[in-house]
C-alpha cells in the first residue's frame, strides 16, 4: 500500500474549507462552482418584502440564468383565463467574490445587485436592500 504525502493531505485540507459557507443559508459544501450551481432554469417560489408575502396564485416567473453570461426572465400571469406576460433580457456577472450578482436589463442599462444568501444546485435565494425595504426571492430549479 502506498503512503499518503503530506503534500496530498495540505491539498485536500485546503481544497475543502475553500469552498466552505459562502453564503449564509448554504451550502457548507459543494463540488460545483457556483456558476454551474447558479446557471440553471428557476422557477419563483417565494418573493418578499420586509418578510411579507408579495408572490400571487396567478402568477408565475420564470428565470433563466445561461453559461454565455445572459439571462432571461418571464412572469405569466393568469386574470379570468386570459394568459399575460411581460418579458426581461439582459446579462449578468459576478461582482466580487462575496456572493454578489449583478443583473443588467437590455433596455435599462442600470445594474441591480443581489446578494446570493442560498446558491444550491436546486435552490437559489437572492436579496436587496433598498430604501428601507428588503427584498428576498426565493427560486427553485424549474
Amino acid at each position: 500500500m502506498k503512503k499518503i504525502t503530506p503534500l496530498f493531505i495540505v491539498l485536500s485540507v485546503v481544497f475543502l474549507f475553500s469552498s466552505c459557507n459562502k453564503y449564509s443559508e448554504g451550502p457548507s459544501f459543494s463540488l460545483l462552482t457556483r456558476k454551474n450551481r447558479l446557471c440553471n432554469d428557476w422557477e419563483l417560489y417565494s418573493y418578499t418584502i420586509n418578510g411579507s408575502e408579495e408572490i400571487q396564485n396567478n402568477t408565475v416567473v420564470k428565470l433563466s440564468i445561461e453559461k454565455d453570461g445572459t439571462y432571461s426572465k418571464a412572469e405569466i400571469t393568469e386574470n379570468l383565463g386570459q394568459l399575460a406576460s411581460t418579458h426581461e433580457y439582459g446579462v449578468w456577472e459576478f461582482k466580487d467574490n462575496k456572493g454578489i450578482v449583478s443583473m443588467t436589463k437590455d433596455t435599462l442599462q442600470i445594474p441591480v445587485d443581489w446578494e446570493i444568501k442560498e446558491l444550491k444546485s436546486k435552490y437559489l435565494t437572492l436579496e436587496r436592500n433598498l430604501s428601507n425595504n428588503k427584498y428576498v426571492m426565493r427560486y427553485r430549479v424549474d
